[in-house]
């Protein structure tokens, strides 16, 4: 038998520097971009959430100064609501004192004003009739001159 002698080529059994750093170039930079990227969008996101918890902040101060302000208005509209209502009740006392002076003092006029008034009516409603009877005088005035 023949012995079959195997040479070993020494480039061939280890990589070479050259392999390994092209290996290496070639997952280091987009690891490093991978993780540039991640960085920056942690960063980003972060800076966004802080300035959207100011404007909130912010809202927030000016809504509690808006509430504030409406409260003091309320207050001074409930206090000026009770000033008209007493004042109210005072104007209705003092009517009602008046109204029992009148109907003591106005009975005998009363009686002569409801007399006024059914007069009143009376001739209010013969003159409509009235004006209803002169339509249909004239209605008939033009009826007999068309035959």
């Amino acid at each position: 038998m023949s012995e079959v002698q195997y040479q070993q080529n020494p480039k061939q059994t280890r990589p070479s520097r050259r392999k390994k750093q092209n290996r290496l170039v070639s997952w280091g930079i987009p690891m490093l971009l991978w993780i540039g990227l991640v960085g920056g969008s942690y960063y980003l996101a972060t800076e966004t959430i802080d300035t959207l918890n100011q404007q909130l902040e912010q809202i927030h101060q000016a809504n509690q100064s808006k509430v504030e302000e409406l409260n003091q208005s309320v207050t001074e509209l409930q206090l000026k609501l009770e000033g008209v209502t007493e004042k109210l009740v005072t104007m209705e006392s003092g009517l009602q004192l008046v109204q029992e002076d009148l109907s003591i003092t106005g009975d005998s006029m009363n009686s002569s004003d409801e007399t006024k008034q059914a007069l009143s009516q009376q001739i209010t409603s013969l003159n409509k009739e009235l004006e209803g009877l002169r339509k249909s005088i004239q209605q008939l005035e033009e009826a007999a001159r068309v035959y």
